[in-house]
């Protein structure tokens, strides 16, 4: 009887371990953002997720535009609230996350993860309104994006199948930024707004 329960408990462990024994994942995201997904584990609770993708933000912003002249040391700058941008994002988003086990069956595994990441990319900017205020920014030229985020989730992966889903929130802050130069001035405008994503990914496991 003994035996036959120490031989239970050790298969038991044995599939636990391999429903979370996967080195690295790649797949592909949708959702808030759209694109493929890798994820690597550094140890058995620590992982890089990385993720490169395409989105729609549409969200309040404060807008700050620096005019700095060549001539004389007169400058200005204007700070403007009340601003929603919408806006195509273009980002890679690496994160390092901490994963643990919620509960495991014969063939599955269910955890919890959580970590932080930076997003670095572009943005291309279609509309502004304010108030009664809106306007098509269809000539706009394309701006950089930086971005720190929080990322939370949970994620299911398979012993006999090679296979991981996952469903994570990300909440953060992201800058916007252009830059434009003529023989008059130097022209900077900056975008500080909210910068979330819900993101699905399906990978396959190695």
């Amino acid at each position: 009887m003994k035996k036959r329960f120490f031989l239970a408990a050790a298969l038991a462990v044995s599939v636990a371990a391999n429903a979370q024994s996967y080195q690295h994942s790649i797949g592909l995201n949708v959702g808030s953002m759209e694109g493929i997904s890798y994820k690597g584990f550094l140890n058995r609770n620590v992982a890089v997720v990385l993720d490169l993708g395409v989105s729609f933000l549409k969200t309040p912003a404060t807008v700050v535009e620096t005019y700095k002249y060549n001539d004389s040391n007169k400058n200005k700058k204007y700070a403007r609230k009340g601003f929603t941008y919408g806006a195509w994002e273009f980002d890679l988003n690496p994160n390092i996350v901490y994963q643990n086990e919620i509960t495991s069956w014969r063939n599955a595994e269910l955890g919890w993860f959580a970590g932080a990441g930076a997003s670095l990319g572009m943005m291309k900017p279609t509309s502004v309104s304010s108030g009664n205020f809106s306007m098509s920014l269809t000539d706009y030229k394309l701006s950089g994006k930086f971005g720190l985020n929080a990322i939370g989730g949970v994620e299911m992966s398979f012993g006999r199948t090679p296979i991981a889903i996952s469903l994570d929130f990300r909440p953060g802050y992201g800058l916007m930024f252009r830059p434009q130069k003529n023989e008059t001035y130097t022209y900077t405008q900056l975008a500080h707004f909210f910068d979330w994503k819900l993101v699905a990914a399906v990978r396959y496991t190695f």
